[in-house]
């Protein structure tokens, strides 16, 4: 990853990790997930180690990279794309 991020960095390129079978996992003494990459998506389908039958999540360090992952939701359905970020992102419905 060193290397991949040292490229990235010289050509003003971003990162997105696939971490689907990463979860729990630790790279350098850091954990997968907390912000060393622009994007690391992790997936929760049946064959991976960490399973909700389907779907995923994706952490980001950056805010803007946030708002757009958040309107991927629902693959991108319109009628998500207004619905309240914080449901999305906690489930809270209050």
């Amino acid at each position: 990853m060193n290397a991949i991020w040292s490229l990235a960095s010289e050509h003003d390129l971003k990162v997105v990790e696939d971490a689907a079978h990463a979860t729990g996992t630790s790279y350098l003494g850091c954990k997968i997930g907390v912000g060393l990459s622009d994007a690391i998506a992790f997936s929760f389908y049946a064959t991976k180690n960490l399973t909700t039958g389907e779907g995923g999540m994706v952490t980001t360090p950056s805010g803007n990279w946030k708002s757009e992952c958040v309107s991927f939701a629902c693959t991108g359905s319109a009628a998500m794309r207004g619905a309240d970020i914080r449901k999305k992102e906690t489930g809270i419905t209050r």
